[in-house]
């Protein structure tokens, strides 16, 4: 089981990087990510990673989710960061939470 200790915590539901030593990057884009209700995929706003981003298109706020799942090779620390655009149309109160072996994640 591995060990994510979260060190920086940037909110979106975008792109998730968790790493341990570099240069060993493991990148999570949008693309990879579970999804409950309906979500937006959009290029307005440059792409931090791959083509574009998901957003909630202003809708269902609170009833939606988007799960993000890393492929961890070792156990160990890794610091986890969560990449968005900032913009003046973004929230700045999304929950983010990071399962892990120590507060009974996987």
């Amino acid at each position: 089981m591995t060990t994510c200790r979260l060190l920086l915590t940037l909110l979106f539901l975008g792109t998730v990087v968790c790493y341990s030593k570099p240069p060993a990057t493991i990148v999570v884009d949008d693309t990879e990510g579970m999804y409950t209700g309906t979500w937006e995929e959009s290029t307005r706003q440059p792409a931090l990673v791959g083509n574009g981003y998901r957003h909630d298109g202003n809708t269902g706020k609170g009833e939606k989710t988007a799960r993000f799942t890393a492929k961890i090779p070792e156990t160990g620390e890794y610091e986890v960061r969560v990449i968005y655009s900032a913009t003046n149309n973004r929230v700045t109160n999304v929950p983010v939470t990071i399962p892990t072996s120590r507060n009974g994640g996987e």
